[in-house]
């Protein structure tokens, strides 16, 4: 997953240089680029576009989203950071022995990135300048610190383990708009078609959940007693709760063969979520992270997403490409 992280930059680095270099050789007046039409003129059997008679499609699609989760960033804020944080010190328990301390130690540090992985299958209907469709969307993600308490120089190597852990997870619905955006405005070498994307979501099923493991000790009052110290400064919380998103950016469509087509993306996307019930009352902020207000669990996240549709004609197999110009007569 870290390797996954670290590559996102560079992807959204990559396809966004692409779209600069396509708005460079448009602005250029298409001297660079054998592909770009500027001011209604064509270069004769080298500028297509993509034009399929009217057809239904369907297919699965996946993304990845990098950016904001402020649920995430309140429970990064309440995480445990020295033993103060659980009403300990150094030199407890002082009858243990004078050549032992306690020692709190992070042995795996929160992922810095809050990153998802959403997966959908689509179903649109795809005519000459538009494609319009519905997706059923599934996405979930998490962070975990983990870490320990242990009594220095000791022998017996006594310790209490801790492992605490943020989940989020939305299933929900929505509908997108592909504007086709014309070659003489803006075109990218080696797709088929450039779209302008929108789109609308909402989210009947979204569910946090932060779990609190602390590791078990047997006969021995001492280290018993520090995760007596430990339990009590943590709970587990899950709740459900409701949410509606948007996106807006840019697409492209290239054919793969007679029924296939492969249409990516990478957009700005928000979210906004609220109204998490747990048993009979609705979670607060400060069930999260004590620090918080006792204001309702509502927030709102801004990403940046790539995502990738392989979507599969279920209509007629045929699909012509024609040249820009007869659209310009």
């Amino acid at each position: 997953m870290k390797l996954l992280s670290y590559s996102i930059p560079l992807i959204a680095m990559v396809v966004l240089a692409s779209l600069g270099k396509a708005a460079g050789d448009t602005a250029n007046g298409g001297e660079n680029s054998a592909d770009t039409v500027f001011h209604g003129e064509v270069e004769k059997d080298q500028d297509h576009h993509l034009h399929p008679p009217s057809k239904w499609l369907w297919g699965p699609g996946a993304g990845i989203t990098l950016g904001s989760f402020p649920v995430f960033s309140m429970w990064e804020n309440a995480l445990p950071d020295s033993l103060g944080t659980f009403g300990l010190d150094n030199n407890y328990p002082l009858q243990y022995s004078d050549s032992s301390e306690l020692i709190y130690r992070i042995t795996q540090k929160v992922d810095p990135f809050s990153m998802s992985i959403p997966i959908s299958i689509n179903y649109g209907y795809w005519t000459e300048n538009s494609l319009l469709s519905v997706a059923i969307n599934f996405s979930t993600s998490s962070k975990r610190l983990q870490s320990s308490l242990f009594m220095q120089n000791d022998s017996l190597e006594r310790r209490v383990n801790l492992n605490n852990t943020i989940r989020f997870t939305t299933l929900g619905f929505g509908a997108e708009v592909h504007r086709s955006i014309p070659r003489h405005y803006f075109s990218i070498t080696g797709v088929d078609q450039t779209f302008f994307t929108a789109a609308l979501g909402v989210s009947p099923f979204s569910r946090v959940t932060v779990h609190n493991y602390v590791s078990s000790v047997e006969n021995d009052t001492i280290i018993e007693s520090v995760r007596d110290s430990v339990v009590a400064k943590f709970s587990t919380i899950a709740g459900n709760g409701i949410g509606a998103s948007w996106r807006l950016g840019i697409s492209s469509v290239r054919k793969l063969d007679k029924r296939s087509n492969l249409l990516i993306g990478l957009c700005y996307s928000g979210s906004w979520f609220s109204r998490f019930r747990t048993e009979n009352r609705h979670l607060r902020k400060e069930d999260i992270n004590p620090q918080q207000s006792d204001e309702l669990l509502s927030f709102v996240a801004n990403r940046i997403e790539f995502t990738i549709s392989l979507l599969y004609n279920l209509g007629p197999e045929t699909t012509e490409i024609v040249p820009d110009n007869e659209n310009l007569q």
